[in-house]
């Protein structure tokens, strides 16, 4: 244990600061926590924290050590502490979470010194390298500390309530809600009691008057729920002011659901709803994606961004409001929409300042609304073809566990491992010697997904060299780390051995994550199912959807996985299940965007891509191909199909910022054929890599990147650096921003969805046609079965599709494009419909395809 004092004597210091050993520079200690809080240095002592040799405090040495430095500070008559590590803030106060404590001063609660400390979390200084934003949290720790030592201090968010009403009967619900009547804008909250919106009901709800005052309604808990919910919906049907949400596909979804449709299927509720409530909307959530999104980390949870004004009044997320009393249900409710309200003031302005605003009405709100619906029809999916992929991947699962069974390199392993328990268990029983034959020995079995197994198997018994570590510092055993491992070994069993795994982790990632959801599919009132899922806009850097539970943009797209996944969903009776995906568009934009000479000849001239990368690595194994011809670059496709093949990684790699090394280690290349290759491949897209690196150039000054429809990036890091030499941080940072230039055209996706939507909803076939799905650049959907209605689908779905209202992507030649398949039997199998075929062509193509089914 070290200590630095800031004066001549111990006599003087009341505060206590902790820092990391590896961090304990006094320089640094006063520029970042003594100077900023204008006091007198004398009364700070600063304290060495615990860490061992990799770097870490575990709980119990953890708190031995602070049982000492406790001592140590009583003898000093120190009673205020601040501490710059969660971990150990966590340990002293038994807190379950530190930055949420953020501006909180808590008890010390370690054994024998219960209530003896005031405790203060300030964020370690080292954190400004990863995010300079972080100052902000260290400033707030500090603003705690200096306001507790000035006798100024109150719990964050005290006082932030001036009226809450809980209207109980039915007399002064109803007059409460005809206050609401007269208010422009309201914040709105629901409470239920799960997050499936088909069976979670409508527990509260709360309506934010202003910052400070809200009124909170029992709607499924009060005393009135079947006339509560007429009386609500009614509310929503004839306000005429502006519904302000944080997380508004949550809400509305559920309130729709509610208080509008009468089952599952009443899509005419569904929409009639939907209409209403996004009529005059704005979400929070989005307002302040759009107002902070950054390289480094996206907050958007509602506790964090108004814990500084809210507090930490949650304490936890409410898992099951069943198990809450109403009185403190209604309270958090209501707090919820005064957070709201601070939120929206906090980031909207800052949304308008950074040129978002129109971004915001014009593609993400009517995605909300596109998504919505979305959300409430739900993919169709087959129940029976469930069972029958269950039962595929258990026996895929099956036939690889005994294949390692089998084989003598495990047999023999496990028998050492074996060995290794017996003297373990030897060493700690007191007079017992365990044999092989002890019962606990032999249920001591070889275990593919235990990753302690894994890392003994690959860097003990098979003496692989360490290609990843895990968060904690521990050799990785992921099926990504094993791909590596697959090129760094020569060893044929090993190698059969390495690739097993990967079949046995990917069947089982499928058995465990998706077949659980898809058994849980919901069924219709006609008798069919549908998988509902979630999609998050502002999931991502680059704007595009990110889904989960589950999470559908995970979903295997080719391979025998996808054949055994997609064969779960599929057309059925009255249905037509369709979707169209984008032809090419990251590589077609790139292409356009950069207008790098070699990228867009693949599409003016008809080069194949592949083939022409292909020829650029591999040269020296190519000479009789001509690099100016069509036909001869083309023809490596068949010649050269083996290098055109091994290009396609090396190609992904590439294009998203690897290098070399990432050749090397990932994919088996030799140094010097790895060098070749990525400087073969820059030398191909010059054009592209200089456009790539003046917009990072920019970033450096301006401090952001700005993608497809105008949407920002920020990077801090690299406005940080400005026009020093790039660190070693701030180059994934420009990796980052260089990805997000391209991905962020995923917005077309969304744009196209939403157009499709508003076109179908002013046509007769408003409920006919319904979007049940968005996955990266497709689009699917069921109609009634239809030809009239599929050829309306054929026309507009496309157009949407092929629009080019985009400045940088207009090309005479070059145009996006894409073309809609159906469904059938199910979605392995699709149907190609041409653009602009006549109705009769869409039922010959159908009908011929039948056929051949």
């Amino acid at each position: 244990m070290r200590h630095a004092l800031f004066g001549t004597t111990t006599c003087n210091a009341s505060i206590a600061i902790l820092v990391k050993e590896s961090n304990f520079n006094t320089g640094k200690i006063v520029k970042h926590y003594i100077a900023p809080l204008n006091a007198d240095p004398k009364a700070f002592i600063a304290f060495t924290l615990w860490f061992n040799e990799h770097n870490k405090c575990p709980a119990g040495h953890a708190k031995e050590y602070l049982k000492g430095l406790l001592l140590e500070l009583e003898r000093l008559s120190i009673k205020i502490i601040a501490v710059t590590d969660a971990n150990y803030f966590k340990y002293l106060t038994k807190a379950s979470q530190a930055e949420i404590n953020l501006g909180y001063v808590l008890d010390s609660q370690i054994d024998g010194f219960q209530h003896k400390f005031q405790v203060v979390y300030v964020p370690n200084y080292k954190v400004l390298e990863y995010n300079p934003k972080n100052q902000d949290k260290i400033d707030l720790g500090l603003s705690t500390l200096r306001q507790f030592t000035k006798g100024t201090y109150n719990d964050p968010g005290f006082d932030i309530i001036h009226s809450a009403k809980y209207p109980d009967t039915w007399k002064d619900c109803v007059a409460e809600m005809k206050e609401l009547y007269k208010l422009p804008e309201l914040t709105v909250d629901i409470e239920s009691k799960g997050l499936q919106f088909w069976n979670c009901g409508l527990a509260t709800i709360a309506f934010g008057i202003d910052k400070h005052n809200f009124v909170a309604f029992g709607i499924d808990r009060g005393r009135h729920p079947a006339s509560m919910r007429m009386l609500l919906k009614d509310f929503f049907s004839n306000y005429k002011g502006k519904l302000i949400f944080h997380g508004a596909n949550f809400d509305i979804k559920v309130l729709v659901f509610n208080l509008w449709m009468k089952h599952l299927q009443d899509y005419r509720g569904m929409i009639e709803g939907i209409q209403i409530l996004t009529s005059n909307f704005d979400d929070t959530k989005i307002i302040t994606y759009l107002a902070t999104n950054n390289a480094i980390e996206n907050v958007l949870s509602l506790k964090k961004l108004s814990a500084i004004y809210a507090g930490n009044y949650a304490k936890s997320d409410i898992a099951n409001t069943e198990a809450i009393e109403l009185p403190d249900l209604l309270r958090y409710n209501g707090i919820d929409t005064l957070s709201t309200w601070f939120v929206r003031e906090k980031f909207y302005p800052l949304m308008v300042k950074d040129q978002q605003e129109d971004l915001y009405h014009s593609l993400f709100k009517p995605s909300i609304i596109t998504l919505l619906q979305t959300e409430l029809v739900g993919l169709p999916i087959f129940p029976h073809k469930v069972k029958k992929a269950k039962n595929q991947l258990k026996h895929i699962v099956d036939t690889a566990m005994q294949k390692l069974l089998d084989s003598n390199v495990i047999q023999d392993f496990h028998h050492k491992q074996q060995e290794r328990k017996c003297a373990e268990f030897t060493a700690e029983a007191v007079k017992k010697i365990f044999k092989m034959s002890d019962p606990r020995v032999v249920r001591y079995v070889f275990n593919p997904s235990s990753p302690d197994q894994l890392r003994r198997l690959f860097y003990e018994y098979m003496a692989l060299p360490v290609s990843d570590t895990t968060d904690t510092g521990l050799p990785a055993t992921g099926s990504k780390t094993i791909k590596k491992l697959l090129v760094k070994t020569k060893d044929k069993t090993f190698k059969d051995i390495l690739e097993t795994l990967i079949i046995f982790s990917k069947a089982n990632k499928i058995l465990s994550t998706f077949i659980p959801a898809f058994e849980n599919a919901v069924q219709m009132p006609d008798g069919s199912y549908r998988l509902y899922g979630n999609f998050n806009l502002g999931g991502t850097l680059s704007g595009r959807l990110s889904s989960s539970d589950p999470n559908l943009t995970n979903l295997p797209s080719s391979s025998t996985w996808a054949d055994i996944i997609k064969q779960c969903f599929g057309t059925i009776k009255g249905w037509v299940f369709g979707g169209a995906d984008f032809n090419a568009l990251e590589d077609m934009v790139s292409a356009l965007t950069t207008k790098d000479p070699n990228k867009l000849k693949v599409y003016i001239d008809g080069f194949d891509g592949h083939s022409l990368r292909a020829y650029y690595y591999f040269k020296a194994h190519m000479g009789n191909i001509n690099p100016d011809s069509v036909k001869s670059i083309n023809s490596i496709k068949k010649l050269y199909k083996a290098w055109r093949t091994k290009s396609k990684p090396v190609t992904f790699l590439l294009t998203y910022g690897g290098t070399f090394h990432g050749i090397i280690d990932k994919l088996g290349f030799t140094e010097s054929d790895a060098k070749r290759i990525e400087a073969n491949y820059h030398e191909l897209y010059k054009i592209s890599d200089e456009w790539v690196k003046t917009k990072i150039k920019a970033a450096c000054k301006t401090g952001y990147v700005t993608g497809a429809f105008g949407l920002r990036l920020r990077t801090p890091l690299l406005e940080k650096v400005g026009k020093g030499k790039i660190s070693y941080m701030a180059q994934g940072e420009a990796r980052t921003a260089g990805n997000m230039l391209g991905q962020s055209y995923g917005l077309l996706n969304s744009r196209a969805a939403n157009e499709f939507r508003e076109r179908v909803w002013n046509s007769k076939y408003k409920y006919d046609i319904f979007l049940c799905c968005q996955i990266h650049d497709a689009i699917y959907l069921i109609w009634r079965d239809q030809i009239g209605i599929a050829k309306w689908v054929n026309d507009n779905l496309i157009a949407c599709m092929k629009w080019c209202g985009l400045k940088e992507l207009q090309h005479p030649i070059v145009k996006l494009g894409a073309e809609l398949d159906i469904f059938y039997p199910d979605w392995n199998n699709g149907i190609t419909i041409p653009n602009d075929v006549p109705t009769g062509k869409i039922k010959t193509i159908c009908t011929q395809a039948l056929k051949e089914i």
